[in-house]
């Protein structure tokens, strides 16, 4: 019994430790549910992800296959505006490359402290999407 406890407690501050270090994973479908709070359905498919969060601040990127109508309730229910120009942050994916035919969106309310991103190709249906909190 107190084998039991003794793992049961290196257990507990195995995970109490790691979870302080923060979060990291690549895994695009998990970097989807951080960012939704739910797997991706029938209307997204998702490519590639990266998400990193540590003592309050997190940064999350996306590259995915989006239907029009996922698209377009993205940018409605996120009141973006159309951008002319942008500033990636240093710490974006190595796959993380907006093509110079994606349309840029940005929620009016977003700072340099809350950045989102939002880059589409309406052609291919290709999207890109960032967010960081410091």
């Amino acid at each position: 019994m107190k084998l039991l406890t003794g793992i049961a407690s290196a257990f507990l501050i195995v995970v109490f430790l790691s979870s302080c270090n923060g979060v990291y994973t690549t895994s695009p479908n998990q970097v989807y549910e951080y960012w939704t709070g739910e797997l991706p359905d029938s209307n997204v498919h998702v490519l590639n992800g990266m998400y990193q969060r540590k003592d309050g601040q997190y940064a999350l990127f996306l590259k995915m296959e989006a239907s029009e109508e996922w698209r377009k309730q993205l940018i409605e229910s996120n009141k973006m505006e159309a951008q002319t120009e942008y500033t990636l942050p240093k710490t974006v994916p190595s796959w993380f490359k907006p093509a110079t035919r994606m349309l840029i969106w940005k929620p009016a309310t977003a700072t340099k402290k809350d950045n989102m991103l939002f880059f589409e190709d309406t052609l291919t249906g290709k999207v890109l999407y960032l967010e960081v909190k410091l």
